[in-house]
C-alpha cells in the first residue's frame, strides 16, 4: 500500500495508516503500520496506542515496544523533525472492517500527544484495494 496519509497532508504533521501483508511458508499475517511525520514529537507508547473508531465501533490495537521506532533530526537553523513508526498485529477481519466502513477515525496514542485524523475517500479506496488483492 502507497503511504497512506489519513485525511490529507497537514502542515505541522501528516499521519499514515498503511497495511502490510507478511508471508512465512503457508502463513499470512497482517500489520497496520502507522507512520508519523512532524514537527511535534508523539512519542507513541507500546501497549494500547492505536484505536480506529469504525462506523462507531472501536478496534484496539496494541504495540511491543521493540516494535516502535522513533527518531527525530534537529538542523541547526529551522524545527526539529520527528519520524514515528509502529507496528500493530492485525486480523483479516479487522482490515475487512476498516475498508468497508462508512466512517474511520484513527487515534495514535502517544506520551506527549495524541493525533487523531478521518479517513477520507482515497484512504479507504486503498484500503478496498489491499483487501481485494491481499485478503483471503
Amino acid at each position: 500500500m502507497p503511504r497512506n496519509v489519513i485525511g490529507g497532508y497537514g502542515v505541522l504533521g501528516n499521519l499514515a495508516l498503511n497495511v502490510e501483508k507478511t508471508i512465512r511458508g503457508d502463513n499470512a499475517s497482517y500489520e497496520l503500520f502507522a507512520h508519523y511525520a512532524g514537527q511535534q514529537r508523539v512519542q507513541i507508547r507500546a501497549g494500547e496506542s492505536l484505536v480506529l473508531t469504525v462506523d462507531g465501533q472501536p478496534l484496539r490495537f496494541q504495540v511491543r515496544d521493540e516494535d516502535v521506532d522513533r527518531d527525530m533530526f534537529c538542523p541547526e537553523s529551522g524545527p526539529c523533525t520527528y519520524d514515528e513508526r509502529a507496528y500493530y498485529p492485525a486480523t483479516p477481519d479487522q482490515i475487512r472492517a476498516i475498508a468497508n466502513a462508512e466512517t474511520v477515525t484513527v487515534e495514535l496514542i502517544g506520551a506527549a500527544r495524541t493525533l487523531a485524523a478521518e479517513f477520507n475517500e482515497l484512504n479507504f479506496e486503498r484500503y478496498r484495494s489491499f483487501v481485494s488483492e491481499h485478503v483471503r
